[in-house]
């Protein structure tokens, strides 16, 4: 009879070793699946807060702009001396970041309601005066105008292309902020995908301004303001940052000419223009047309972007929306 073999305690080295692969593997995979979800919670958060930022500057639009006459001029004593409303296209040329408006109500230019209830055009001032003794915020003349403002150049990696910040438009506004060195970054990535690196963009805020006419009961009867220890024009009655990270791509070297096709350079398709007029026939946008009595509505795109946690990935997202004119409104 065979005498038995006595079993073999504990583990080889091998099998150590074989069980260390294993469960570095394991790890190695749990760490990449928890890198992974992170990185796309990550990006899913910031396309969601751009999104949303998208959102409330068309419904602030769609507020304000449904009912709006953006024709006319108002009287700001600066050069020129009548600011013409709509979207500024000569002096100043805003190439389509801007537009000037103003919306209906029924009390004149002190405040006063119109005995007739007759319709006139004016904006709300954010001030409440101590007289008329009911203030509804209304004056007649008053005007809103919303503008992009630049703040910093973005390049690609090989792009040459100089970026000219738009030329000041003098009293009452603010200067545009400087563009230089110490506002540019090389991305050295395809920011909007459309393979290649060749393209410079802006990214900046779009301001709301409320004005009012030079030598009116509403300028004269507010403090003037500041901004940056700049004492402002007596007909800027107020100034507010109504969206950021906002992109335009720049379409050349001539000052404040960001209105390019955001993503891609053909075929052609507008979507950098922040406002334009959709045309009477087609309903479709034309910027050619500068005037508001030859369009039937307002086109509004918006373009908003930023870093992921890398750095190496800029989220875009785009929103845009079609505003129709009411009849009579754009005498």
């Amino acid at each position: 009879m065979r005498p038995m073999r006595k079993g073999r305690g504990g583990v080889s080295m091998l099998e150590v070793l074989i069980a260390s692969v294993i469960l570095s593997f394991v790890v190695l995979a749990a760490f990449t699946t928890l890198f992974n979800s992170t990185s796309i919670a990550s990006k899913g958060s910031i396309a969601t807060r751009l999104e949303d930022r998208g959102v409330r500057f068309l419904a602030l639009c769609r507020d304000d702009l449904s009912a709006a006459q953006f024709s006319q001029s108002i009287a700001l004593g600066g050069s020129p001396t009548n600011f013409t409303l709509g979207i500024p296209s000569a002096s100043p040329n805003s190439y389509n970041t801007a537009i000037g408006y103003r919306i209906p109500g029924n009390r004149n230019a002190s405040g006063v309601v119109n005995a007739s209830l007759t319709v006139v055009y004016g904006y709300n001032s954010p001030f409440k005066q101590a007289s008329p003794a009911v203030d509804t915020g209304f004056y007649q003349d008053a005007a809103c105008i919303i503008r992009f403002e630049a703040e910093e150049v973005l390049k690609e990696a090989s792009c040459t292309l100089n970026v000219t910040q738009a030329a000041a438009w003098g009293t009452p506004f603010p200067a545009f902020p400087t563009l230089d060195s110490t506002t540019t970054k090389t991305l050295t990535i395809d920011a909007n995908g459309d393979q290649d690196q060749t393209d410079a963009f802006v990214r900046g805020k779009m301001v709301k301004y409320v004005v009012s006419p030079s030598g009116s009961y509403l300028s004269s009867s507010h403090t003037p303001l500041k901004l940056n220890g700049v004492t402002l024009g007596q007909c800027l009655i107020s100034r507010e940052v109504v969206s950021d990270n906002v992109v335009l791509r720049v379409n050349s070297a001539t000052a404040g000419d960001f209105n390019a096709d955001v993503e891609s350079h053909s075929p052609a398709t507008n979507s950098g223009v922040i406002f334009g007029f959709a045309d009477l026939t087609t309903g479709v946008l034309n910027r050619t047309i500068t005037a508001s009595t030859l369009a039937s509505g307002l086109q509004i795109t918006l373009w908003h972007g930023d870093f992921d946690d890398t750095g190496k990935l800029f989220i875009l997202r785009k929103n845009t929306a079609l505003i129709h004119f009411r009849p009579g409104s754009q005498g």
